[in-house]
């Protein structure tokens, strides 16, 4: 069994950077459907949500990792340092509140997010960047062990955002998409940036490997980029908890707003039509009685501010308070179409309607309730 296993670890690491090659054109193969404009069709929908700078930063990622792959460290460092400057670029314009210009500068964009046309997620931007400068690190032939570890560092950081997208999906944890949320990523990105921290992690082991002096570090670096990943993991799991509770908080508050809203107009329906039944009795030539059932209704129903009577053209021709009779007495509320429609119903229900929101005469939104 032991030299099973050893056979097993001896092959792995002969065929490794092979396999890093072969993932690092995975993860350019992951920027093609947005660069060709194939996210349109059903089996590309998940690239919908990527933004186009996002899908060249994957590209250029994956073409760095592969440089540096074939000993191309030139290349591979001029290629990373132009992700950086996408990347560097937006999170520049997300925390001061700036518009470089970079966002459709090489395309149009196809959706909006957040109000920004065509910007790369915050949490994507700083992926990119970190991951840039983890390449630029690790291509330095002459980086010391220490700065080896600190890329170790970065990438760990790099895939844990983007293993968080991923678990977040396999678990639904998709609630929160605001910027202080992880999950703010494209699934495809996700991939591309764990794909591309996986790929600079494993070499910063093979590092330590080939440096025996080195390899102790090994320990550790595994054991701090499982820490830094559990303690993300369970941030966003809080924050998604906390994002879930607080939507349940808001509905809850929601319902009780509409029950008490309608409880209200209910009370406010029945004491209007019950208004209005004793002025089509008593009729409406005495104005002293008309101001002094208003008054006693107005006094026991809050949500009304005032009373008023239309003449057969739909004009106001009497109103209390009398101090602010001025403002509404001969307005045409048929000339409203809000008001036309309110009014309409009313006739039709024979029963009090509550409009939707207008513009009173005395100022402010308001609504009014026909009868």
């Amino acid at each position: 069994m032991k030299a099973l296993i050893k056979l097993i670890s001896k092959s792995f690491d002969t065929h490794r950077k092979n396999l890093n090659i072969i993932i690092s054109f995975f993860t350019i193969a992951l920027s093609l459907p947005l660069v060709f404009k194939l996210h349109y069709f059903s089996f590309f929908s998940a690239w919908h949500s990527m933004q186009f700078n996002t899908a060249i930063s994957i590209l250029l990622s994956g073409l760095s990792l592969t440089l540096y792959l074939n000993y191309k460290f030139v290349l591979s460092k001029s290629t990373s340092l132009l992700t950086f400057f996408i990347s560097f670029a937006t999170l520049l314009e997300y925390l001061f509140d700036l518009d470089l210009h970079i966002d459709q500068l090489l395309r149009t964009a196809h959706h909006d997010i957040m109000g920004h046309p065509g910007r790369m997620a915050m949490n994507s931007s700083f992926a990119f960047a970190v991951l840039s400068i983890a390449i630029i690190l690790l291509a330095n032939s002459k980086a010391k062990a220490a700065q080896v570890y600190v890329v170790g560092m970065l990438a760990s950081l790099v895939m844990t955002l983007g293993s968080i997208k991923i678990l977040g999906v396999i678990l639904d944890l998709n609630g929160s998409h605001e910027q202080g949320s992880y999950l703010n990523m494209a699934p495809p990105t996700a991939f591309g940036v764990f794909l591309g921290g996986s790929i600079v992690f494993l070499s910063v082991l093979d590092y330590f490997k080939n440096n025996q002096n080195q390899s102790y570090r090994s320990i550790p670096l595994l054991t701090t980029s499982v820490s830094v990943f559990a303690t993300l993991i369970l941030w966003q799991v809080l924050l998604n908890l906390q994002f879930e509770n607080s939507k349940r908080l808001v509905n809850t508050e929601a319902i009780n707003l509409i029950e008490d809203i309608e409880a209200r107009f209910l009370q406010t329906k029945l004491a209007v039509e019950r208004l209005g039944q004793r002025i089509e009795y008593f009729g409406t030539h005495d104005k002293t009685y008309l101001s002094l059932e208003a008054k006693s209704y107005l006094s026991h129903l809050p949500a009304l501010k005032r009373f008023g009577i239309l003449d057969i053209n739909s004009k106001v021709y009497w109103s209390y308070p009398a101090e602010i009779e001025k403002q509404v007495i001969g307005f045409n509320q048929y000339e409203d179409p809000i008001r036309r429609a309110a009014l309409d119903e009313a006739k039709l229900t024979r029963s009090p309607i509550l409009s939707q929101a207008i513009e009173l005469k005395s100022g402010g939104k308001g609504f009014i309730i026909p009868t």
